[in-house]
């Protein structure tokens, strides 16, 4: 799906998980406004955020054991979350 590919890549290309940043990244000859309006629209997708979740777990963490992708995901919660 070429909307994961783009957000695996913007994220690790940008170090960043901002709409914006990782829209940068992706040097497309639009305005950055409708890339981040794309981007966001394809994120609000149902399921979408976990799918996108599973591959970056899968494919930019998979050195990690699952003892480690657990504390890793849960730096990124809300406090009081967990």
């Amino acid at each position: 799906m070429r909307f994961i590919g783009q957000m695996l890549y913007g994220i690790q290309a940008a170090q960043d998980v901002k709409l914006s940043q990782i829209g940068r990244e992706l040097c497309e000859p639009i305005p950055i406004g409708k890339v981040e309006n794309r981007l966001s629209r394809n994120l609000a997708r149902e399921g979408m955020a976990e799918v996108l979740h599973d591959c970056i777990l899968d494919h930019l963490l998979p050195e990690f054991p699952l003892c480690r992708r657990i504390h890793v995901i849960a730096d990124f919660l809300p406090r009081g979350s967990h």
